[in-house]
């Protein structure tokens, strides 16, 4: 229950743009939102829905499967990247974006219509 009231602040937050650090201070923290922080934490309470959804496969689309590889094909040629570090960081965005959309999909799956259109 917390974690849908984490994921409808993450949607909420998503127009806040405003990161905790400057631009060019930490390469992490200058690309933290306040959306950022209410996915973390949806993910946090979230990792058991998770679990059990990927112990269920085809409960996925293969959207989702299709972005997994897609992950893996971006991680092949990160030795060759001029910005190591930089490289990193965006894929492990992607990572967590992917995440917190897939458990978007979990919890409001079944009352998407209903949630968006009341």
């Amino acid at each position: 229950m917390i974690r849908k009231w984490f994921l409808i602040l993450f949607v909420l937050c998503s127009f806040v743009t405003r990161t905790l650090a400057e631009r060019g201070e930490n390469p992490v923290f200058s690309r933290v939102t306040l959306s950022d922080l209410f996915g973390g934490l949806a993910l946090v309470f979230g990792l058991n829905a998770l679990f059990h959804s990927f112990a269920v496969v085809n409960k996925f689309s293969n959207i989702y499967k299709a972005s997994f590889f897609f992950l893996l094909c971006l991680l092949l040629p990160i030795a060759f990247s001029l910005n190591m570090e930089a490289t990193l960081v965006e894929i492990v965005i992607l990572f967590y974006l992917m995440l917190v959309s897939m458990l978007l999909f979990i919890e409001f799956k079944d009352s998407l219509e209903t949630v968006l259109l009341p």
